[in-house]
């Protein structure tokens, strides 16, 4: 089975140029935690193949959003993020299928509470510069 694009990731390619990094970053957030989903619901359907497919390509995006920091221009908040993302591929490269499930759901609200950050962030600078 193909596997479809996540939301996101659509989002991204019909609006790649007028995106800016803080946009892409919160959308790259969003088609992680969509993976999450998507792999919990190929794992509840006992389908290993989908599951082991987008297991893959969450930890392609987690792996993008890590590849994203600067950690010597973004200090402890980088470092902080780097040692998460790190986290979160470890925890789900040793998962199995018994156990992904878990995983992922560990992965969600790590992924969640960056995002809600991220978010908030966002509109913090909005208001600043208003």
């Amino acid at each position: 089975m193909s596997l479809p694009q996540t939301k996101a990731a659509q989002y991204i390619q019909l609006h790649a140029e007028s995106l800016t990094s803080h946009q892409i970053i919160s959308l790259l957030l969003d088609g992680a935690l969509e993976r999450v989903e998507h792999t919990k619901l190929a794992l509840h359907n006992s389908n290993i193949d989908d599951a082991q497919s987008l297991k893959i390509k969450f930890l392609g995006i987690v792996e993008g959003l890590q590849g994203y920091l600067d950690v010597e221009r973004g200090g402890d908040i980088a470092v902080n993020l780097f040692a998460l993302y790190s986290y979160i591929i470890k925890l789900i490269q040793q998962s199995t299928i018994e156990n992904l499930a878990a995983g992922m759901d560990e992965a969600r609200v790590l992924l969640s509470e960056v995002k809600s950050g991220w978010d908030e962030m966002n509109i913090q600078q909005q208001k600043v510069a208003v």
